[in-house]
């Protein structure tokens, strides 16, 4: 094909809107033989959660386990997958389960070894410490996305790159590598710069074609000017500054998602959990303003197409909830409650076994072993539930090889539902 017949056929197809950044992300997934991608959210509750506040819901009555106002609900399909429900003190708590109960299963007793805040984000996160290993979302982006234009997008919350830290990208270093010291083009000088882009890249197709480079060299130049348009709306159309609030940002990681932008994302929840003070009244609030706002993340997610053309984005996208340990079984004497090396997640949509309660703690919130058949508590087993099972059952889920990351960790397999 000679230079003219060239321009000729990517004018017709830019002037029928095939080679927009929206036509090429359309297909974006397709093209890289990823048509079926698996997206996951990270949603990281700063400071310790109190998960009598919510996961755990079997420890009314005990004289060693301080609880707040609430009551038992059944969320699922046997009696013990409950939640601890507060209808009027935490509204968006009941309103989450009764919409998504079904595609929710929350993990007790998850063992994390330490009180210390720094180190329990990173064990949360990575499932070790001090290793300099990547977390859950990076490990997944790396090996499953890295040619995507933001593969890990961390919005807010902990961040846990190791070597693998170029996959990872913040909202704000987005907006700096783009647009520098915050400048923002009006609407004519953005349109002076397209016409400009688009005449230096005719004049340098049109010297390739004289060349004789038809094939890589063009291919290269249209590839990144392509990219470059897919930045330029990116940043148009995301939120991708990092502000906005907890809702907004789980928004914009749900459009970075659908447009085949990223395909993990995380997210710090609202508030800060370490409560040694005034429990209650915090860590209700806090979790009312995290399932509000998650309410609202997770509908987006059951209401938006999936990216294969069948089922909604939320039957593609798995959204784990965690906190770096949980607190004490007992108030203080200020009424807060201590950190304490126990805690629960919470996971949502694709792959999870939904409306199940696993693992758990006894009379004194310390964990129990667990059966790895049906992730229910066994005093008779020997093997815990701790954060690198955890994190190698999120690894399985996203297609990965767990043994290779985490060697000789036991997948927690109860909790996926591979077929969904």
């Amino acid at each position: 094909m000679d230079r003219r017949h060239f321009l000729k056929h990517l004018s017709a197809a830019a002037a029928g809107g095939l080679c927009t950044p929206s036509f090429h992300r359309m297909f974006a997934w397709a093209q890289q033989g990823q048509d079926n991608p698996h997206f996951f959210m990270f949603v990281f509750a700063q400071g310790g959660w109190d998960i009598t506040q919510v996961f755990e819901s079997d420890k009314e009555g005990l004289q060693t386990v301080d609880v707040p106002t609430g009551q038992r609900t059944q969320f699922g399909s046997n009696v013990t997958d409950t939640f601890w429900n507060d209808p009027m003190g935490r509204p968006a708590v009941t309103q989450f389960f009764q919409n998504f109960g079904d595609r929710t299963a929350i993990l007790n007793g998850v063992f994390v070894r330490t009180l210390s805040h720094d180190l329990g984000r990173e064990t949360v996160m990575t499932g070790s410490t001090g290793m300099n290993k990547a977390d859950w979302p990076t490990q997944i982006a790396a090996r499953k996305a890295s040619d995507r234009l933001l593969p890990n997008l961390s919005l807010s919350g902990p961040n846990f790159p190791g070597n693998l830290g170029g996959v990872t990208t913040s909202g704000n270093t987005f907006n700096r590598l783009l647009f520098p010291s915050g400048y923002s083009p009006d609407t004519e000088v953005e349109n002076r710069m397209e016409s400009y882009l688009n005449e230096k890249l005719n004049g340098l197709l049109g010297e390739a074609m004289e060349m004789g480079h038809e094939g890589g060299r063009v291919e290269e130049l249209d590839r990144g000017y392509l990219r470059f348009n897919e930045i330029k709306e990116a940043r148009n159309t995301l939120n991708l500054g990092g502000g906005g609030g907890f809702t907004n940002q789980g928004l914009s990681a749900v459009g970075a998602f659908q447009n085949g932008i990223s395909v993990t994302a995380t997210l710090r929840a609202p508030g800060g959990y370490d409560t040694h003070g005034d429990n209650d009244a915090q860590q209700g609030n806090n979790f009312q303003n995290t399932f509000m706002g998650l309410n609202q993340i997770v509908t987006e997610l059951a209401n938006r197409p999936g990216t294969t053309g069948t089922g909604s984005l939320l039957d593609q996208t798995t959204v784990c909830l965690m906190s770096e340990f949980g607190r004490t079984p007992r108030l203080n004497g200020g009424n807060g409650k201590d950190h304490w090396p126990v805690t629960s997640m919470m996971f949502v949509g694709a792959g999870i076994n939904g409306g199940k309660v696993f693992g758990g703690t006894d009379e004194r919130q310390n964990y129990r072993n667990v059966d790895y058949s049906t992730g229910l508590p066994d005093d008779s087993s020997s093997i815990e539930l701790a954060t690198p099972n955890v994190g190698a059952a999120l690894l399985t889920l996203a297609g990965l090889d767990a043994n290779e990351i985490l060697p000789g960790e036991p997948v927690f397999s109860p909790l996926l539902d591979m077929g969904a």
